[in-house]
């Protein structure tokens, strides 16, 4: 399939109009990607703009709903104070104590969590509260900033139950954890004493043989040889008793302190910083909260339902839809959509001039002719992936731009099943291009002037097979003298998924277009139509976007509100069909 590109920039900068002729000239710029990008979300969201406002309302409502279905909710929280354990302070020397708060004060604030969530706490808790709450419905948590200091909270119906509850909760607490040091204490102090009394017989078995010479000293006091021996074994025994008793003193200074702490243990240790009071507003249910978070949610939810469904759509909406079914082939005219109920005989360029459709059409002749600059485009054909896109108007347009250009232009159709190109210029349906090539009437009969170097080959008779008669060696040699004595010969052929006659046709043409609706044309017919004439071979040239609604991105917000001190749109008077005026073809070509 043939794509120029090298024309895209330069008709546009040949074309006058203003129209956007040949859109992918605007990847050249990294921000323009940027731009267009934004442009073709903003374009999703403005067209489905019900899928978001419905999911939203629909989320808004229901969160609403169900919160003004709830039961009132009050939260009770009570605020304790914990401390380091006495055996931490007692039991470390002052370095290794301030180092053991620094480095351990968040693992022991999540231990006294972990005792307030223990179940030894929950079953003291339920036996001393008296009331309808399930104690274990309490919540234990590290409270805000570096603090040693834990949140006790109960949610429940009845605010002073609540309150009753986390109270009786945190004084329980206080006891157990007053008790558990307690045991802790007198645990160490037994320890120790063990200690103790290990040294003190190991200090005995040391001292043994001094014992055993102290007492015979004791039996014979004057006996010097028995009171040198015990300062011998004296001297000899200090090094190893002294360490021992050493240790002996240590052990005994801390078990006294272990006492006079366990003594002071019972009143010590955690305190209540806040008392949990009875709440006056509830927690929940909040239906202004619950809505606002449901509006959040709503858009975000519906912005990516919306994107989801046009993700699913077929349907050509946008530039990347186009860039997905046709990938590098270029958007020769932008046609934007006819406001209000037509006839079959409307055209712009001749009724609306200098409305923006009839500006894009000419921005399509623009296109066209400079698309191929080493070789003259002469015989064009208009086509479409399906029925009903717009190739009968695209081709009655264009060849009328032609002609207002100067150009001798002819227009034949080659859709021979459904016809509809004469209608346009309120022509007879034969004799035609049919009628010629079945020699029934000869070339300059069936063709009609119908308006300034306009002529048009209508189809003629309907044959009953079209699809043989075009393939036929007759109609190449009419198409070919055609091409001899016309500037431009513009061809309105069938769609091409429907029947093989456009097919056939793109054999003898310089270009074909292939014309879609943005607001009917799927991806996937298209995409099967671009391959169908990519394996024949026929000379793609580029696109025509009919039916585009202003501000869509397919304009990229250029806008078509230009004019020439003309009105930019309505009916104007109809030339008549031309007779003097127009130039007959040559009889000794056209025979």
């Amino acid at each position: 399939m043939r794509r120029p590109r090298a024309f895209w920039v330069g008709s546009l900068s040949l074309s006058h109009t203003g129209v956007v002729s040949v859109l992918p000239m605007l990847a050249s710029e990294p921000d323009d990607h940027d731009e267009l990008d934004l442009r073709l979300y903003l374009n999703v969201l403005r067209r489905r703009w019900r899928t978001i406002v419905a999911t939203t309302v629909a989320l808004v409502a229901i969160a609403v709903g169900l919160a003004l279905q709830q039961d009132e909710r009050y939260r009770a929280t009570a605020e304790v104070l914990v401390k380091p354990r006495s055996t931490e302070s007692i039991l470390s020397d002052d370095e290794n104590a301030a180092l053991a708060s620094s480095q351990g004060a968040e693992r022991r604030l999540n231990n006294e969590v972990k005792t307030l969530n223990a179940g030894t706490t929950r079953a003291a808790v339920e036996e001393a509260y008296n009331g309808p709450l399930d104690p274990d419905s309490a919540t234990a948590g590290a409270g805000t900033g570096s603090s040693d200091v834990v949140e006790v909270s109960v949610v429940a119906g009845d605010p002073a139950e609540a309150a009753k509850l986390v109270n009786t909760y945190v004084d329980t607490y206080i006891k157990v954890s007053r008790q558990q040091r307690v045991d802790e204490l007198v645990t160490a102090g037994a320890e120790i004493q063990e200690q103790i009394d290990d040294l003190v017989a190991r200090i005995a078995t040391v001292r043994q043989p001094l014992a055993d010479i102290e007492a015979q000293l004791a039996r014979s006091p004057g006996n010097e040889s028995l009171g040198s021996r015990r300062d011998d074994l004296t001297e000899q025994l200090a090094s190893e008793l002294t360490p021992l008793e050493n240790q002996r003193a240590l052990y005994q200074q801390i078990l006294e302190d272990l006492r006079v702490s366990a003594g002071i243990a019972g009143t010590g240790g955690a305190q209540v910083l806040t008392e949990a009071e009875a709440p006056d507003d509830p927690v929940s249910p909040q239906p202004v909260r619950d809505g606002l978070v449901a509006l959040v949610l709503g858009l975000v939810l519906g912005a990516g339902l919306a994107f989801l469904r046009d993700t699913l759509d077929e349907r050509i909406r946008n530039l990347a839809d186009v860039e997905r079914a046709a990938p590098g082939l270029p958007i020769l005219a932008a046609v934007p959509e006819v406001a209000g109920p037509l006839d079959r005989s409307y055209l712009a360029l001749r009724d609306a001039p200098h409305s923006p459709a009839a500006e894009a059409y000419r921005s399509l002749r623009t296109s066209i002719k400079f698309a191929q600059l080493d070789a003259p485009t002469t015989v064009v054909q208009i086509t479409s992936s399906l029925s009903g896109e717009g190739k009968t108007t695209s081709a009655a347009n264009l060849a009328a731009a032609f002609a207002q250009g100067g150009d001798r232009v002819v227009i034949v159709c080659c859709d021979l099943r459904l016809p509809r190109i004469q209608e346009r210029f309120d022509q007879p349906l034969s004799p035609g291009f049919t009628d010629v090539l079945l020699r029934s009437a000869t070339l300059p009969d069936a063709l009609r002037p119908v308006g300034e170097r306009l002529f048009l080959l209508p189809a003629g008779t309907p044959p009953p097979n079209p699809s043989e008669l075009l393939s036929s060696a007759s109609a190449a040699r009419v198409i070919q003298a055609l091409a001899e004595e016309f500037d431009v010969v513009v061809i309105d052929s069938t769609p091409v998924l429907p029947v093989t006659d456009a097919l056939v046709v793109s054999r003898f043409v310089d270009a074909t277009v292939v014309v879609l609706d943005t607001r009917r044309t799927n991806r996937k017919p298209l995409g099967q139509a671009l391959r169908t004439l990519e394996h024949v071979g026929a000379p793609v040239t580029g696109l025509v976007l009919n039916g585009v609604s202003p501000g869509s991105s397919y304009g990229y917000g250029f806008g078509y509100g230009y004019g020439y001190g003309a009105p930019a749109s309505g009916p104007v008077e109809r030339p008549k069909p031309a007779g003097a005026s127009a130039e007959p073809p040559s009889t000794g070509r056209i025979s």
